[in-house]
């Protein structure tokens, strides 16, 4: 699980925004769903991770990195569409709170 915490800019259909590991493993293919933040609920799809410059297979709390998010048919839309805040679940995740 992923939260916002800058949404970035616009790199074609691609969304960059800094991130934090708030819980489980995130990789890069993996779908996720943003709930809320303007743009109501749709499905995200992580294309990259970069830390300290340098591209990484995996993300693991409580490390933050810039991510490039794509989405489904439907446009990210920054910066309405992904507030500082916002929470990024696996589909496979259920409810509750972050873990930290």
């Amino acid at each position: 699980m992923l939260q916002v915490q800058f949404a970035g800019d616009m790199r074609g259909d691609e969304a960059v925004c800094v991130v934090r590991c708030v819980g489980g493993e995130v990789r890069p293919g993996e779908r996720l769903r943003a709930e809320g933040g303007g743009g109501g609920e749709r499905t995200l799809v992580v294309r990259w991770i970069e830390r300290y410059g340098h591209p990484v297979g995996v993300l693991v709390p409580p490390h933050s990195a810039r991510v490039g998010l794509t989405s489904d048919g439907r446009p990210v839309g920054l910066p309405e569409g992904l507030l500082e805040g916002l929470l990024l679940r696996g589909e496979a995740e259920g409810g509750g709170p972050p873990r930290a």
